[in-house]
């Protein structure tokens, strides 16, 4: 019988599994009260989210063959972008999603060296304010707003 070894990418996926049950757990506190019962409400998309990342993540663990690649384990990259998904959780319910989403993904773009500071702020305003239009707009799912109101 084959040991089950705790690969880079199969340790990834257990993180991924462990950030999906806190995104669903913290989804049980959104107060869905407000909403009608025929209305999709704030509930929807954090449980479908995480509900897929889990999914998604067992999948990858049983199904995928292990990497022969070497990762060289977690870096200096690798905490900085956890650092500032922790950071994204605790600056949205204080500054809403449209200025939470643009710092940190502008930060992250520039962590990941992505490209010129202009470019990963034209690719941070347009990718917050698309999300944001499908979001608040087309499908009427609020997002958390900040102090100015969006």
């Amino acid at each position: 019988m084959k040991r089950f070894a705790i690969t880079y990418d199969r340790g990834v996926m257990l993180a991924l599994i462990v950030f999906g049950v806190a995104v669903f757990a913290a989804s049980t506190r959104i107060d869905g009260a407000t909403t009608s019962p025929s209305d999709i409400g704030p509930l929807f998309v954090p449980r479908i989210f995480a509900g897929a990342l889990i999914l998604f993540a067992v999948l990858a663990i049983l199904f995928s063959k292990p990497s022969t690649e070497d990762h060289g384990g977690f870096n200096v990259t690798t905490l900085a972008v956890a650092a500032l998904v922790i950071a994204y959780a605790l600056l949205l319910p204080r500054l809403g999603y449209v200025a939470s989403t643009l710092l940190i993904l502008m930060a992250i773009l520039n962590v990941l060296r992505a490209g010129s500071w202009w470019s990963t702020l034209l690719f941070s305003i347009g990718m917050t304010g698309g999300l944001y239009l499908i979001f608040e707009k087309v499908l009427t799912i609020g997002l958390p707003s900040g102090p100015w109101g969006f």
